[in-house]
């Protein structure tokens, strides 16, 4: 990345640190996750996950940094911000950083979009993606004084606790339904309120299974592709799309269902904690379709409604005695079968409080709508705000810190004359036409091999950043490769550092 400020090594700046547990010095083990970053492991995951010999794990001292090396391209690196050492598993990587950086900034930065594109960068693995800690010696990272780094972390953090708060809002809007539905129904189980008990067969219309295709993981669908959902897009009571597996057309088999508006998912076959689950769709979905494990449940909506047995299935009360009628080993996956389902037993409230229910639903999945955009705006924003401040082009002299440095800076004035030719030059790569694949590849390596690894570090190099998609130049490296598109690629083997490299074929 181009900036105004010093890029150094961040190797320059870091230590790797390994002190065993060898006297069983600390007891309580800790995790490092994207969320909470230093966490008890006790606390997230609600079990002892580690070892009962912990004589192996790491020491970690306050300041000190520790991330999952298969995680931290999402964010599973933290320092300890605590006044005590805790211990840490033996397969995270720890490390010390010199005091030309504050904690709070190197943190910030390895978070970074910008940070981040530079560890998927250096990531390797056959199977899974590392990040060891000679690659991360690699990263480049530009180098403020102490106070511009001080003020560049006073002004994104007042922008992230603005994120803060509005996923609290989001939160806390998950509280209000169930609430609600628990004052005007009572519990479903004791039926305190007196509601008829039905069956469910007497108001079930249809049950909609989907298609039994298999598919493969991808973050993407391209041409003659389709999704295929997952279980595990209804399992957080909430529809989410994004999880799927993709099949090609050809292979897909004759019953294929959209989801659509306002359909109720239910999951038929999961674990214990999720077998039963249901969602609402929020609109119309035309080139995903459900698995045989997710139904559409089709009802009789003058008698029940579905926000209603949505909420209902989902209750905790009724949902484990609903759960039992599972069958299954309780290690593994569960399943209800239709003709279970349809002899489950449910309350029948009267329709006037089920509708009052259904449009508080509405108002409130309303309010979340907003909220969430809102909240994608200030991701966008502190995004924008994060990378220009790294590449110093923030005056941050408005910004007011709180302590007192000791030390001399250079004045701004030192700083007009930044690289004019180069900003020059990329703006004009930007303007021509063509993929970024051929405008990189042709000013540098047009007359000789090179690597990903060197092919990503000049495209950051490059004012085009913001352009830079992971995903996106990985598909026109195979398109390339295939002979498609702008710019033809071969692969060839570098004897010399037994690696495969690219070479424009000409």
């Amino acid at each position: 990345m181009k900036s105004k400020f010093k890029i150094k090594k961040l190797g320059d700046f870091i230590t790797e640190v390994s002190i065993r547990n060898n006297n069983k010095i600390k007891n309580e083990v800790f995790s490092v996750t994207n969320s909470d970053g230093f966490i008890k492991s006790t606390d997230y995951f609600d079990k002892e996950v580690f070892s009962k010999n912990i004589s192996n794990y790491k020491i970690v001292k306050p300041k000190q940094f520790a991330y999952n090396p298969s995680r931290i391209n999402i964010g599973s690196i933290d320092f300890l911000q605590t006044d005590f050492a805790v211990a840490i598993s033996p397969f995270y990587i720890v490390f010390d950083c010199n005091k030309s950086f504050l904690e709070d900034y190197l943190l910030l930065y390895l978070k970074s979009p910008v940070g981040k594109i530079q560890i998927r960068n250096k990531t390797r693995g056959a199977v899974r993606d590392n990040l060891t800690f000679s690659s991360l010696c690699e990263i480049n990272i530009p180098v403020p004084t102490i106070q511009e780094q001080s003020q560049i972390i006073k002004l994104l953090s007042k922008i992230d606790e603005l994120l803060q708060k509005r996923k609290i809002s989001i939160n806390l809007l998950d509280t209000i339904l169930p609430t609600l539905f628990n004052k005007l129904f009572g519990n479903p189980l004791r039926n305190e309120m007196g509601w008829k008990i039905e069956k469910f067969d007497k108001y079930l219309l249809d049950i909609i299974a989907g298609s039994s295709a298999g598919g493969e993981e991808k973050d993407e669908l391209l041409e003659k592709e389709v999704g295929i959902l997952k279980t595990s897009s209804v399992t957080k009571g909430r529809f989410n799309p994004k999880e799927f597996k993709v099949v090609r057309w050809d292979k897909l088999g004759s019953k294929l269902v959209n989801p659509q508006e306002g359909d109720l998912l239910f999951s038929r076959a999961n674990t214990r904690e999720l077998v039963g689950a249901t969602c609402i769709v929020d609109k119309n979905y035309y080139n995903l379709f459900l698995p045989d494990k997710l139904w559409v449940l089709m009802v009789n909506e003058l008698d029940l409604n579905k926000v209603f047995l949505h909420f209902l299935f989902q209750n905790p009360s009724f949902k484990n005695r609903f759960t039992l009628t599972a069958t299954g080993s309780s290690s593994s996956m569960l399943n209800i079968s239709m003709q279970k389902l349809r002899n489950v037993s449910i309350p029948i409230p009267s329709m006037a409080l089920q509708i009052k229910f259904a449009n508080a639903y509405n108002i409130v999945e309303t309010t979340r709508l907003f909220y969430e955009k809102s909240l994608l705006i200030l991701q966008k924003i502190n995004e924008s705000i994060s990378y220009r401040a790294l590449r110093g082009e923030l005056d941050l002299s408005r910004i007011e810190f709180d302590h007192i440095f000791p030390e001399v800076y250079t004045s701004r004035e030192d700083n007009k004359n930044i690289d004019i030719i180069s900003k020059n030059e990329n703006k004009r790569i930007i303007n021509k036409k063509g993929s970024i694949i051929k405008l990189i590849a042709n000013k540098h390596f047009k007359n000789k091999s090179f690597s990903y690894q060197e092919l990503a570090e000049k495209i950051q190099d490059s004012l085009i950043e913001e352009e830079y998609d992971y995903n996106k130049i990985k598909q026109q490296i195979f398109d390339s490769l295939q002979g498609k598109g702008d710019i033809k690629l071969k692969q060839i083997f570098n004897n010399e550092n037994k690696t495969i490299v690219f070479r424009i074929e000409k």
